[in-house]
């Protein structure tokens, strides 16, 4: 059994999807411009791209997280 479609419905929410897969793609590009250009200042974008996702956390976690990688790493000697 087939539900009837709403062609309107439809339609707007396709074109709503193709307009933000397009913002995203500029967006996309937009930011791999601006980790282009902090490359040419000298800047390391793996660390930056790193510190991005260190200031998304909470200070609790990165404190977890640090104890455990110098725990680790003090096993492993290095």
């Amino acid at each position: 059994m087939t539900e009837a479609i709403n062609t309107n419905d439809l339609k707007n929410t396709v074109e709503k999807l193709e307009r933000l897969e397009d913002e995203k793609a500029m967006y996309t590009e937009v930011v791999k411009e601006a980790y282009a250009e902090a490359k040419a200042k000298g800047y390391c974008t793996k660390t930056l791209k790193h510190v991005l996702k260190l200031r998304k956390k909470d200070r609790a976690k990165i404190d977890e997280e640090d104890a455990l990688i110098e725990l680790y790493r003090g096993a492993l000697d290095i």
